[in-house]
């Protein structure tokens, strides 16, 4: 790739880290420093210089936030030049990342430099096609005639015996009983965690570590966690301006870099929503707990929330 490329030897350099290292110990530059005399990278909607915040970054943003993007984006559907950009940025977002798996809507979303998926449909009618044209893994099915939900089946729910403040359920009978992951299961095999906003933002800072551990024993279990969060998406991705945010022990870009890391670590395990608030966390948890993990794990669930395929508004 271009940027791989010493611009003050010319020296062509295939690894990242080893590409930092040159300029560091053969040139005595700062990689900030170079990226802003060298690269000298612009938004390419409005030509405003790209702030620099580090070397991965500044090596994929093209645009200063997401509007702008969606504005190039959109002039240039027409020429073809926005789905060739898309395309190769994922691309370039797995090498530089070290990525083998394609992000889910949740992850994207916290991603500066890339599009939503609802975007990526936009541009790809066929989005199980893309992805897979991009070498990445596709670990959910985005073809919403395919997947097979059941959206009305009793059970029983074992909510575990920690879950301080239960969620009412319409549709399904409860008892308690301590689970060895999550809040609420079926069959102690696919799983729910609940959490408020300021739960899952302590959980990826100072509770990080026990996190991990209970997705581990998930793991080791064969089963699959299901992290709920009661608010929409777009209050996690500005939690920092909020009263949350004022008392958080970390900032975003921390937060959402666990949040990836996660995501990164355990794909086959766990993965996050944002339902909305209390009464759509417990229509949602209905709902997934009426199917089984094998159809749980195919659906990107924060995709059918954004795209309405599924309704946890309890009409």
């Amino acid at each position: 790739m271009s940027f791989l490329k010493c611009e003050i030897c010319s020296e062509e350099i295939c690894d990242k880290v080893d590409f930092e290292n040159h300029i560091k110990s053969i040139h005595g530059v700062k990689v900030q420093k170079y990226c802003e005399n060298f690269l000298k990278k612009v938004d390419l909607l409005t030509g405003e210089p790209i702030l620099f915040k580090s070397f991965d970054q500044y090596l994929l943003t093209d645009f200063a936030n997401k509007k702008d993007m969606l504005k190039w984006l959109k002039i240039n559907k027409e020429s073809g030049l926005s789905e060739k950009f898309i395309s190769n940025k994922i691309i370039d977002h797995s090498k530089i990342k070290s990525v083998g798996v394609f992000p889910s809507s949740s992850e994207m979303r916290t991603i500066s430099y890339l599009p939503s998926m609802k975007t990526y449909r936009f541009f790809f009618n066929d989005l199980n096609k893309f992805i897979d044209s991009t070498g990445l893994n596709r670990r959910f099915n985005y073809n919403f005639n395919e997947l097979k939900l059941n959206f009305i089946c009793e059970k029983n729910i074992t909510i575990d015996t920690r879950e301080q403040k239960p969620l009412v359920f319409k549709k399904i009978s409860t008892n308690i009983e301590k689970l060895e992951f999550g809040d609420y299961s079926c069959d102690k095999l696919l799983a729910v965690e609940r959490k408020s906003l300021n739960d899952l933002v302590s959980t990826l800072s100072s509770g990080f570590e026990r996190f991990c551990r209970e997705i581990e024993r998930c793991r080791e279990s064969g089963g699959y966690l299901v992290v709920v969060t009661e608010c929409d998406i777009n209050k996690f991705l500005s939690f920092s301006y909020s009263r949350v945010g004022r008392f958080a022990k970390a900032g975003s870009d921390f937060i959402f870099h666990r949040f990836r890391d996660i995501c990164k670590k355990y794909p086959e395990t766990v993965q996050f929503c944002f339902s909305g608030g209390r009464r759509e966390s417990s229509n949602l948890i209905e709902l997934i707990l009426s199917n089984s993990s094998d159809i749980i794990k195919n659906i990107d669930l924060q995709n059918c929330i954004e795209e309405g395929y599924i309704d946890i508004c309890g009409k």
